[in-house]
């Protein structure tokens, strides 16, 4: 169950934990989250029909919006770059190629020209190897939810969303586009010091 703001949810969480008949229950702390949301993804079917409708009725109760620009389609997004947990690393999520089970994390500044480098060699197998054609491990029930919050993040400092035509127009102008984004974060969560 992806949660962002816990205090405010409580009250669902134990409806939930009522309702499932559970041995061991792990929680983790994630950021950003749209990896709950992809974590949720990994775990859906495993859920009974009756939990995993409810799970996803609360969620788009929360999240849901309609009239989602065209270019925050999961099928037109490229790269969706967002802040990670620990401060100075951020997550490149390729929509090119979206395995929700894997996620690219590099340091930055200090590896930001590793991180061009998977940008570019994701961009050419997308256009070589896979000839156009997106591979995404979303299931269908789920992408609205990730559109819609993706939509609604869309003018924070949360995601910087980058496309393969940006990469090649504007290679030399890439990192100062991604130090920009990488200065903007504003360390909430202060991990690990006082979150654990």
């Amino acid at each position: 169950l992806p949660v962002e703001t816990p205090s405010e949810e409580m009250e669902f969480i134990e409806d939930l934990m009522d309702t499932i008949d559970w041995e061991i229950i792990t929680i983790r702390l994630i950021k950003p989250f749209i990896e709950g949301i992809f974590q949720f993804n990994n775990h859906y079917l495993k859920y009974p029909v009756e939990v995993r409708e409810k799970i996803l009725n609360y969620l788009n109760a929360r999240y849901k919006k309609d009239n989602i620009p065209k270019e925050l389609s999961v099928n037109a997004l490229d790269f969706v770059v967002s802040h990670h947990l620990v401060r100075e690393q951020v997550i490149v999520y390729s929509f090119l190629n979206l395995n929700t089970n894997t996620k690219s994390i590099f340091k930055f500044p200090a590896q930001k020209k590793k991180m061009l480098q998977h940008l570019t060699s994701q961009t050419s197998r997308f256009e070589n190897n896979q000839k156009g054609r997106r591979k995404n491990l979303l299931h269908t029930d789920i992408v609205p939810l990730v559109e819609s919050y993706l939509s609604t993040h869309r003018g924070s400092n949360k995601f910087l969303f980058f496309s393969r035509k940006a990469l090649k127009e504007n290679k030399e102008n890439v990192f100062s586009i991604f130090e920009s984004f990488s200065r903007e974060n504003k360390d909430s969560y202060h991990f690990p010091t006082q979150s654990l």
